[in-house]
């Protein structure tokens, strides 16, 4: 199936959303198991940060398994042979289908994690799409306000 532009983008958005879901429960299952400790449970310290830098690292292999193997290559995602026209020579050789999938793993396996980003910041302000300065207080002035009447 040939892709336009818009269209590409837009399955990459859905496609990483989906793999950020699949590899977000797969992580919870992996932690309420007990194989893998979560990070926030932990107290600061040297052993959070370790914790952290383990369950990003198994974060991005389940992230890049999906989107490399599955996504890319089993589901026919191409981003590549998308963003070419579809005379291009370069389409049809192994070189080039191989960096394609590699090239459209990477972009959904980024994809998910900056969506997972934006999913915490969202839930951290009570929405989805709300800034990260949203959950700071208000401004607070005190003092005396002084109306006049003009003339």
């Amino acid at each position: 199936m040939r892709l336009d532009g818009v269209s590409a983008l837009a399955l990459v958005l859905v496609a990483s959303f989906a793999i950020d879901r699949l590899v977000s429960g797969t992580l919870f299952l992996i932690t309420w198991s007990g194989i893998l400790t979560d990070p926030e449970q932990i107290a600061e310290g040297e052993e959070k940060y370790k914790a952290k830098r383990k369950y990003k690292v198994i974060y991005y292999l389940l992230a890049g398994v999906l989107g490399i193997v599955v996504m890319a290559s089993l589901g026919g995602i191409m981003l590549l042979t998308a963003l070419l026209p579809a005379d291009s020579s370069v389409t049809g050789t192994s070189i080039f289908r191989f960096l394609d999938i590699v090239v459209t793993g990477l972009a959904l396996m980024g994809g998910a994690e900056k969506l997972s980003e934006l999913l915490k910041i969202g839930k951290e302000t009570g929405g989805v799409f709300a800034s990260a300065s949203a959950g700071e207080s208000p401004v607070k002035v005190e003092g005396k306000l002084f109306l006049e009447e003009r003339k």
